[in-house]
């Protein structure tokens, strides 16, 4: 446990400082500690420090461009089960965030738009989605971004009809002003 809190600790030391290259090694060797343990366990009653290393390690691969590491990652992190529905929903918004971010950031413009055209229906069946609204925001705004790139222009004024639609005004003003 303290070594856990030790290589947690270690991470955002280093990104604080910039040291991405460091904070990506430590992310690394905090998750193999976490699939260790877990391997141990026959059946493990939580897997919130699994899923923590495995976000950690996922935003860290993602800072430092190993896109082909968060796909992997990815297709690991949707097959974690979740013990109840809030950690169901913060999973999903989080995974589907990445998955957005890495095929905008490679130019994967029609895949991406494709991808969130099939998640998009579960994204907004989610209750109470405004405890996530940073999240829920930039994906919306990703489909827009990825409408407007393939040149599906009404698509994408759709999409900012949808996105008015939702009264985020009411939940996060600024973060509409954002957006």
């Amino acid at each position: 446990n303290i070594e856990r809190r030790r290589l947690v600790a270690l991470v955002s030391y280093y990104q604080i400082n910039k040291e991405y290259e460091k904070a990506y090694q430590t992310a690394t060797r905090y998750f193999e500690l976490e699939n260790k343990l877990l391997e141990q366990k026959k059946n493990p009653q939580s897997f919130d420090w699994y899923i923590n290393a495995l976000r950690t390690l996922i935003s860290m691969c993602h800072i430092t461009g190993r896109i082909k590491q968060v796909e992997e990652l990815l297709e690991t992190a949707w097959k974690i089960p979740t013990k109840n529905e809030k950690e169901k929903t913060e999973n999903f918004l989080f995974f589907i965030y990445k998955n957005v971010l890495l095929l905008w950031d490679s130019g994967r413009h029609a895949e991406g738009e494709s991808f969130l055209n099939k998640k998009i229906p579960d994204l907004l069946d989610h209750k109470n989605y405004s405890r996530y609204m940073g999240y829920v925001l930039d994906i919306l705004r990703f489909k827009t971004l990825f409408q407007l790139s393939n040149g599906h222009n009404r698509d994408a004024m759709l999409s900012l009809y949808d996105f008015e639609s939702l009264d985020i005004k009411k939940y996060s003003p600024k973060y509409y002003k954002d957006c």
